[in-house]
């Protein structure tokens, strides 16, 4: 994160689908952003707290903005 105290990264499930989570270091904390079986294809920070991310599902691809500790995703048109 831009202030060095969050960690971003995927991981991927014995079904081979793959999820955004975060760690926030100062928390000791876990938290998963994505919850469906979308593959996350790429994801950067946009800000201290949010996180933009490309999700490819179904065939399509779109791009989300969600809070780095959870929360309700938005589409980015």
């Amino acid at each position: 994160s831009p202030d060095d105290d969050k960690i971003a990264f995927t991981s991927f499930d014995r079904r081979d689908l793959n999820y955004l989570l975060v760690f926030d270091m100062q928390k000791n904390k876990m938290y998963q952003l994505t919850l469906d079986s979308g593959y996350i294809l790429d994801f950067l920070w946009d800000s201290k707290n949010t996180l933009c991310f490309t999700q490819l599902k179904s065939g399509e691809q779109k791009m989300f903005k969600i809070d780095a500790d959870g929360g309700a995703r938005n589409l980015i048109d």
